[in-house]
């Protein structure tokens, strides 16, 4: 999770501001709204869709885990 944080430090004010409700909304499970999709072959991961970046987190209990974000081309 850290290294989501650190990533995110690095972005524009504007998208930062943007992707952190992001991360708050993953936190608490508040799915309804983002783009959210399975990953295959990955035991309860997803990816969360924001632009031309990708946030991929887990779901464990009652909230959710941010494992990374990074630009499309490199997180898969």
């Amino acid at each position: 999770m850290e290294k989501a944080f650190k990533f995110l430090r690095g972005l524009e004010k504007k998208r930062r501001k943007q992707i952190s409700q992001i991360f708050a909304d993953i936190l608490n499970l508040d799915l309804d709204h983002l783009d959210v999709k399975k990953l295959q072959g990955r035991d309860n991961q997803f990816r969360v869709r924001v632009g031309k970046f990708r946030i991929i987190f887990k779901k464990q209990k009652n909230k959710g885990i941010i494992l990374d974000i990074r630009s499309r081309g490199d997180i898969y």
